[in-house]
């Protein structure tokens, strides 16, 4: 018998088609097997929900990135590189609760300045984390809790110590890069409608028979607008920003005789900032917005190269709080803005010509 050989010279036809409908039996039960567990891993989390009658299924999706890099180019040349490190992303989707969460972390994110002629410059990296040598384990430079309801969404967001460098010339390209020229023809179109009434006016056609012969009138009919609202919530806790003013006429990247000691602006102080919002939806327009701000060691000072050496202090540190409450008119009436800032510690700005004359240059 020649069974285990690859040639069938000596097979009946009845064999050969046995086998080959018994190979294909094993590759489509091996198939489902596959898309079986596959499915599996994914309804690991699956119950049965009385109240909807059915199967409902939880989904869990988890991404894990080393390094995720974005470098934006002109052309051949490259102007700017982001890069998030270590980021980690979970999402739950949870029918049963009509909800979804999401958790995001980022250990760094790293921006550098990727042009040519800034290769020798004192300030490449923009964005950074900013590490506190007291602490043994430094916390995430970045995370986010999102919670996605029905009728409500709830944001947490903690931001660790960081520094931001602002280079003048950089941002000018950047703005550059993004903008797109709209060669389109920009058309107005009237509209009529009503958007802050508060009743839904409709017309509606009577036939009625009156003695023998139909008479037809027109109704009007006016339904009270039922608003249909969504809350929106939002919190930012920053443990230190820091964010650095770059004289360009001391820039070391614009010349190599150019002093190595560049002159900055530090600004830096913590915050918390809540932001609520009570959205129409029907309308598609906020009706509530209000935001608070509270930040603690605010200060100013000047320095001296990429260590920030020799500071002089401009604004002592000192505790602020603001506040901004908008509600939008109805029926035409004004909005209601309401503004407020607190100092809560005293204020001590010191600023002399030379400091004026320094800001004078980096605006």
């Amino acid at each position: 018998s020649n069974i285990g050989e690859q040639d069938d010279f000596l097979r009946s036809k009845i064999t050969r088609e046995h086998i080959q409908s018994t190979d294909m039996e094993e590759t489509r039960l091996l198939r489902n097997s596959l898309i079986e567990s596959a499915m599996q891993s994914v309804r690991d989390m699956s119950f049965l929900d009385g109240n909807r009658g059915g199967e409902v299924t939880r989904m869990f999706i988890n991404f894990k990135f080393e390094e995720l890099s974005l470098e934006l180019c002109d052309g051949e040349d490259p102007i700017i590189n982001i890069a998030a490190v270590n980021t980690r992303i979970q999402m739950k989707f949870l029918p049963e609760e009509d909800k979804t969460t999401t958790h995001i972390s980022m250990h760094d994110l790293v921006c550098e300045d990727k042009r040519v002629w800034s290769m020798n410059g004192t300030f490449r990296r923009l964005v950074g984390r900013v590490d506190d040598e007291t602490l043994i384990e430094q916390p995430a430079l970045f995370s986010l809790e999102h919670v996605s309801e029905d009728v409500s969404d709830i944001s947490n967001m903690k931001i660790g110590s960081y520094q931001v460098v602002v280079l003048p010339d950089l941002i000018q390209e950047l703005l550059h890069f993004f903008t797109v020229p709209d060669q389109r023809a920009k058309k107005s179109i009237p509209m009529d409608t009503d958007a802050d009434a508060d009743t839904d006016t409709s017309m509606e056609v009577v036939v009625a028979d009156a003695e023998g012969g139909v008479e037809t009138a027109y109704q009007q009919s006016v339904e009270l607008w039922q608003p249909q609202l969504r809350n929106s919530s939002f919190d930012v806790e920053a443990l230190n920003i820091q964010l650095v003013l770059v004289d360009l006429g001391s820039v070391g990247s614009l010349s190599k005789s150019a002093p190595v000691l560049t002159e900055t602006i530090v600004m830096q102080g913590q915050m918390k900032v809540n932001f609520e919002m009570i959205t129409d939806i029907a309308r598609g327009m906020a009706t509530e917005n209000e935001c608070k701000i509270d930040a603690e060691r605010v200060e100013i000072y000047t320095a001296k190269g990429v260590d920030l050496r020799h500071p002089v202090q401009l604004l002592e540190p000192a505790k602020l709080s603001a506040s901004y409450y908008q509600k939008a008119g109805r029926n035409g009436d004004a909005d209601l803005i309401e503004l407020k800032f607190a100092t809560l510690s005293p204020v001590d700005l010191t600023i002399s010509m030379q400091n004026m004359a320094l800001m004078q240059a980096l605006i």
